[in-house]
């Protein structure tokens, strides 16, 4: 099913009903393989075959720019096109990367949660399939369209890596602003252990919230500092930017996830505590139809 694409910022839906009402003007908000998701033991399974992601291009000069932009609902920053990731079913190029974060009265952010745990927020970084589709708005509805990095951020240390991109929210507060900004290693904004992650197929998380994603999740967070994680919320406007970006989640227990770990202890781990359960289901929203097991998409890479 191909669907025309108008614009590929997304915007977030609120109101008193919340995402109750995006199913009658986005009908994918009501379908199957909607994120995000909580990640608990009951859907996990370990998988041996996953493979580290190969990273291509994402150590970009200082030379060159990014550009960080409000377009009114957030703050992204534009990627190079030169950036790409392999070892998925296809090589797919960065777009954008952005943050969902917590407003200054929820400091907990991030969409995707861990045994119904939230953090404090979330980075999501955009890459569409660069085999089959020639941008990302030919391949934000399709499937197999786009791959996205998902960071869980946690309070800790400072982070001098993630203040490459906050020391420059300032200049940003409004909608339409836009900076350049010196390139640095992206690969710096991933986990220590970027290996170890959950994976899984679900939908972009605010409409039209196509099925359209192969989530990458990983499984360690990134800490950045308490300053750092309320200077996100002072810094750019609250009237121009996504404010409560912690998006329901999903039915989780109705997804098969599979998890990769690749040290030994590390592999252990996951042996003893995401063991296999497959069950099929609905996901976003109380009225969706049940799936079985046959119909599931979710599966192994």
């Amino acid at each position: 099913v191909n669907m025309k694409l108008t614009d590929v910022s997304l915007s977030i839906h609120v109101g008193p009903d919340g995402e109750n009402t995006w199913p009658k003007k986005y009908p994918f908000c009501g379908g199957v393989f909607q994120s995000p998701i909580d990640f608990h033991k009951d859907i996990l399974q370990y998988d041996s075959n996953l493979s580290p992601l190969e990273f291509i291009g994402y150590n970009v000069s200082s030379t060159d720019h990014f550009t960080l932009t409000n377009n009114g609902h957030s703050v992204k920053m534009h990627l190079s096109p030169t950036m790409h990731i392999r070892n998925l079913p296809f090589e797919y190029t960065a777009s954008q990367l952005h943050l969902h974060w917590g407003n200054r009265n929820k400091s907990e952010g991030s969409e995707h949660t861990v045994s119904g745990k939230h953090f404090a927020a979330e980075m999501h970084i955009v890459h569409y399939n660069s085999e089959k589709y020639p941008d990302i708005a030919a391949a934000m509805d399709k499937a197999n369209g786009l791959a996205v990095l998902a960071i869980l951020l946690e309070i800790g240390p400072f982070n001098p890596s993630y203040e490459k991109i906050f020391r420059h929210f300032r200049n940003v507060k409004y909608k339409d602003q836009m900076v350049h900004i010196p390139g640095f290693n992206v690969q710096e904004l991933l986990p220590d252990s970027p290996d170890e992650y959950y994976r899984y197929e679900g939908s972009l998380t605010t409409p039209p919230c196509y099925p359209s994603v192969l989530w990458t999740v990983f499984r360690h967070p990134v800490k950045i500092s308490q300053e750092q994680a309320s200077l996100k919320t002072t810094r750019v406007k609250p009237a121009s930017v996504v404010r409560s970006l912690a998006v329901p989640h999903s039915k989780a227990s109705e997804y098969l996830i599979y998890a990769k770990c690749i040290s030994p202890i590390a592999v252990l781990s996951c042996k003893q505590i995401l063991f296999s359960s497959c069950k099929a289901g609905t996901h976003r929203g109380q009225s969706r139809q049940t799936t079985t097991q046959s119909e599931m998409r979710i599966k192994c890479f």
